[in-house]
């Protein structure tokens, strides 16, 4: 401007144009700069123009939101978690009854059946909880849906029923699959399913996926397939899924979901990582990288109250999550792994190495970084970066930032226990995430409620 303001300046002491274009040029080039000026200049005279911003952007549906749900802006309230009995802020569900896949298995017997049943437990527990525990489950066949219903539970649990199949045990996981698969292949379920969502809409419909393997887009024809269009609940998206999935947490045996654990003083070590590396999963290098790293602070650093290694027997693995302040959970075959349970349930702080967060279970609800760690895999990948996470995990401790993760680690640690039967377990988690995604569509497609 001050270039062009000069130039004006010369341009006046020279009245004199060699020519009729000249002069129409310089009016030009006049005209632009006074335009620029005055626009500039409305701009930083306006009080408004960063607020403009505000109304496109995503946080301005917090008022569509209260309106969905009365004064605060989620749709079960926190203090409903701390009730002993599910209040009005949870919604009915429909359990899809008397079908040719109804889950027939009781969670008891798959409990007791133990082995890996324990940690893909998650169809026949959520079928145990709306079928005997929640209170407000009304049952019904699939020709008796009617547009009133609020969410429909489709009990199915395929995998329980091929893994615990009179098979061999070297059998046992590749039945589950080829059962959990049949069922999302069977034309006739497949009819069912659409039929039923003609009449309630598709994202009401729910169903739990035991195991990573078994998804439409491992059945095959995904696009023709109505269990690609409704809601599946899942330990990660695996094969594949879809919008409306949500994320819950594998299980794990009762026995290491106790109420009390460990305190600091009784934890002597800083972080643990133990994982077996899975040289044919979606991570194959991951694993033995970080024990790697690890293994290079203990030996060149002389940190003692480090752990760092790729197998441990059974009891000394489950002894790390209650001995450690930190745990690392990394994925392996796929994002999802035991890791991430046994660390909540035993106190320990994760440190979630997901590449993307939206992976973790119930995200839309939990505020992970209140009593966890996130990093992606990408951010730890030099012995620098490894040492910088380990003076923040000390400077965390220091600083008393530890004990209020902690603290919150214990509220958290039920939305991860599969025996809690109350609001504040996975199963009152599941139903707030659908609720939370539900209205937060609501509000993205019409910016008010009433859809």
């Amino acid at each position: 401007l001050g270039a062009t303001h000069a130039s004006l300046i010369t341009h006046r002491t020279q009245p004199n144009f060699a020519s009729p274009i000249r002069m129409m040029l310089l009016s030009s080039h006049t005209l632009t700069v006074l335009c620029c000026i005055l626009h500039t200049l409305a701009l930083l005279s306006s009080s408004s123009a960063a607020e403009d911003f505000e109304r496109i952007l995503r946080g301005n549906q917090r008022d569509c939101l209260r309106q969905e749900n009365g004064p605060e802006a989620s749709l079960v309230q926190s203090k409903a978690f701390q009730k002993d009995f599910f209040d009005d802020t949870f919604p009915p569900v429909t359990f899809i009854k008397d079908f040719e896949y109804e889950c027939d298995i009781t969670r008891k017997d798959a409990m007791a059946f133990g082995r890996r049943m324990l940690e893909m437990q998650q169809a026949v527990s959520f079928t145990h909880f709306f079928r005997e525990i929640y209170p407000k489950t009304t049952f019904k066949r699939a020709s008796e849906l009617s547009r009133t219903d609020s969410l429909v539970f489709w009990p199915i649990c395929g995998y329980a029923q091929g893994y615990m199949g009179n098979v061999s045990e070297a059998e046992r996981d590749q039945k589950g699959i080829e059962r959990g698969i049949q069922i999302l292949r069977d034309p006739k379920m497949k009819k069912l399913l659409m039929n039923a969502t003609d009449i309630v809409h598709e994202s009401r419909h729910f169903w739990v996926a035991e195991h990573p393997m078994i998804t439409p887009a491992t059945a095959g024809r995904m696009l023709a397939n109505p269990f690609s269009r409704i809601r599946m609940l899942a330990v990660d998206v695996g094969g594949g899924g879809n919008f409306y999935s949500i994320m819950i947490p594998q299980g794990v045996a009762p026995e290491l979901c106790v109420p009390d654990v460990p305190s600091e003083a009784e934890r002597p070590n800083l972080v643990s990582f133990c994982g077996h590396p899975k040289a044919g999963g979606g991570f194959p290098s991951l694993r033995p990288h970080i024990a790697d790293l690890l293994q290079g602070i203990i030996e060149g650093d002389g940190e003692k109250n480090i752990h760092a290694s790729l197998a441990q027997p059974r009891e000394e693995y489950t002894k790390l999550f209650f001995q450690s302040k930190f745990c690392f959970v990394t994925p392996g075959d796929t994002s999802s792994t035991s890791q991430g349970v046994r660390s909540m349930c035993g106190g320990c702080v994760p440190i979630w190495m997901y590449p993307d967060v939206r992976e973790l279970p119930f995200v839309q609800i939990l505020w992970y970084p209140s009593f966890s760690l996130l990093y992606k895999p990408v951010q730890l990948g030099t012995p620098e970066d490894m040492r910088r996470l380990v003076d923040r995990l000390k400077v965390l401790i220091s600083s008393g930032e530890y004990d209020e993760m902690v603290e919150n680690l214990q509220l958290a640690r039920k939305f991860f226990d599969y025996e809690a039967m109350l609001p504040a377990s996975p199963y009152g988690a599941a139903l707030a995430s659908i609720m939370s995604d539900e209205a937060d569509h609501k509000c993205l497609v019409h910016g008010k409620p009433g859809w």
